[in-house]
């Protein structure tokens, strides 16, 4: 499930610990079973995907490209992408000792699955904010999640290093 970042390179195709590289995008991508690319979708958090949106291949073309032409969704390498700002951020300062981020999936999303454990139960705070003329509510909600696997890894992750 491990692709780690290329090196430096001198057309701007591979990153540094901290960045997103063409190179490494490619690499994300043929790192997954071929049996599963068809239908599927890269993750990211927002800040990732403004730093995505300014790279380009070797040959000066974006790998961003906006569906809004076409009446389609915007791709990155042909592939949607959904966003996700629970995900791990690029990381903007080196860390002592090096710190380890997902910070791309890739893969066949509906085969995560998230599973309600129990109910959500919801509190209604209306003495504590009764000063302030108002009512607050606190809600609890218990799940865990499992990514249904069919033995070959259906999601892999890009994962910086900085």
């Amino acid at each position: 499930n491990y692709v780690a970042l290329g090196s430096s390179g001198n057309d701007g195709t591979s990153a540094g610990g901290n960045t997103i590289g063409s190179d490494d995008l490619i690499n994300l991508e043929h790192s997954l079973d071929i049996l599963y690319r068809r239908g599927a979708k890269l993750m990211m958090h927002d800040t990732t995907l403004r730093q995505i949106k300014t790279i380009k291949d070797k040959y000066g073309r974006p790998l961003w490209l906006p569906g809004l032409a076409v009446r389609a969704e915007d791709t990155i390498l042909s592939y949607e992408y959904l966003i996700n700002n629970d995900m791990d951020q690029l990381q903007t300062s080196a860390g002592s000792p090096p710190v380890t981020r997902k910070t791309v999936l890739f893969g066949q999303m509906p085969l995560f699955k998230i599973r309600r454990v129990k109910e959500l139960s919801v509190l209604r705070l209306e003495e504590r904010f009764a000063d302030q003329g108002q009512v607050a509510f606190l809600g609890f909600a218990r799940m865990d999640s499992a990514l249904m696997d069919a033995g070959t890894n259906p999601v892999k992750y890009l994962a910086n290093v900085f």
